[in-house]
């Protein structure tokens, strides 16, 4: 259970402004991948984990992202899953509003994995284990960037309880 949740969106600001700076080209090393990879599976897991602790707001939750997908030309495997323009019809996309917990899922159950940019991160291709043999999503980094910080800068002013008919608690946090 997360307590205090400054611990948990703080790093999703600082993780924020070192996206919004990096740089790739053919000489980026290895570690900075892994640090990018990190970055993200953390960062959406964090969000993830304080969407289930009643620790953003309901406006937040609410919040819907354009994002891109891919139709999938051949089946998907490990042994292929990196082959975005192989396994993908890169030439069509396909456009879908999305919240940020199915924007986080994506990243935390993702089976393809793929950064995308030339200088500048651009975004990432991804799709979870079930998907993968229908569709690959992009995600802008802008998209990113805002689901970080729009989190990382959420806490709540107010939290109401209400009971519904059936016994359940169903919680209301407000911005103010």
């Amino acid at each position: 259970m997360i307590y205090e949740s400054h611990y948990w969106k703080e790093p999703l600001l600082t993780a924020a402004r070192w996206l919004s700076g990096l740089r790739l080209s053919e000489n980026t090393r290895e570690s900075t991948y892994v640090k990018l990879e990190k970055e993200l599976m953390l960062g959406f897991y964090s969000v993830r984990k304080l969407i289930e602790t009643i620790k953003i707001s309901d406006s937040t939750k609410k919040i819907k992202f354009d994002i891109l997908w891919y139709k999938k030309t051949k089946r998907v495997n490990w042994l292929n899953h990196a082959f975005i323009d192989e396994n993908y019809d890169l030439t069509k996309s396909h456009s879908e509003q999305r919240d940020i917990e199915f924007i986080c899922n994506l990243f935390v159950h993702s089976y393809v994995f793929v950064v995308s940019g030339d200088g500048k991160l651009e975004g990432v291709y991804v799709s979870t284990d079930r998907q993968k043999n229908q569709k690959v999503y992009f995600v802008p980094l802008e998209v990113i960037l805002k689901i970080f910080r729009i989190v990382g800068r959420d806490y709540p002013s107010s939290l109401t309880f209400n009971r519904k008919q059936n016994g359940d608690l169903v919680a209301t946090l407000v911005i103010s």
